[in-house]
């Protein structure tokens, strides 16, 4: 079982952390030193930061419970899109870190899905959980590539999608603009084939989807599991009026 513990130490403690380090190298960016990246850059980190710090209070609200893993994996996640990708323009300079992070995120999403699956369905197949969770994450990549594609639309200045040149800034042409979203879409097939691989290893006696588990409130549970009845009561019901119209029908004849 789950502890009930909607907002973690260690995540306050590594926000903390990461908001002191945004803060540090604001300081450093608007200094004399030389280094990769802007004061704007930061300033816009620090922003996203302090959205990103409401995520558990908004956890804690609705109370949705997950494992310090999950916390922990999420906070460096973001810490590795924030500081290695944006802050030190790695997504710029390193032409595969961008993918990196794609299949190792997508892989982690699968985890994910594949323990809600695991939770409903206990019973199904393993090979029912592996296509049900490869759907999933190839739905989740696609999502996220329309939000590049939209965000690239209304922010001229970004390129998500690698479709211009980042040094020259000439767009690309022909199968070299969509190279970067082909990738992606590759990444996320091997992040879900790998999800459904590690999901099985046993860690301390339990599986490696059980560290990654998101519970949800007992409201949103009921609520769903009385739509399902009363949707089964109704088709329960369609079918009884059937045979009593059928049998009616048999004694006019």
């Amino acid at each position: 079982m789950m502890k009930r513990e909607n907002i973690s130490s260690v995540l306050i403690f590594l926000q903390a952390i990461l908001l002191t380090t945004i803060v540090v190298f604001f300081a450093l960016a608007v200094g004399s030193f030389n280094l990769p990246f802007n004061a704007f850059k930061v300033f816009k980190s620090l922003a996203q930061v302090l959205v990103f710090s409401c995520i558990p209070y908004v956890a804690f609200a609705f109370n949705i419970k997950t494992t310090k893993t999950l916390q922990v994996y999420i906070l460096i996640a973001f810490l590795g899109h924030l500081l290695g990708g944006n802050v030190f323009r790695l997504y710029a300079t390193c032409w595969y870190y961008s993918f990196v992070l794609h299949m190792v995120n997508s892989a982690v999403i699968g985890i994910i899905i594949y323990n809600q699956i695991h939770k409903k369905c206990p019973n199904h197949s393993k090979q029912f959980l592996f296509l049900m969770t490869m759907c999933a994450v190839l739905a989740v990549g696609v999502l996220w590539e329309l939000f590049e594609y939209f965000n690239d639309i209304v922010f001229a200045s970004k390129n998500m999608q690698r479709t211009i040149n980042s040094i020259t800034h000439e767009p690309f042409v022909g199968k070299r603009a969509i190279r970067d979203t082909m990738i992606d879409f590759l990444m996320d097939m091997a992040g879900g084939v790998l999800s459904c691989g590690l999901a099985l290893i046993p860690i301390k006696g339990k599986p490696m989807h059980k560290y990654f588990q998101v519970d949800f409130p007992e409201k949103i549970s009921n609520c769903l599991k009385f739509k399902r009845a009363k949707k089964n009561e109704s088709k329960t019901v369609e079918v009884e009026t059937n045979k009593i119209y059928d049998k009616d029908e048999n004694n006019e004849v």
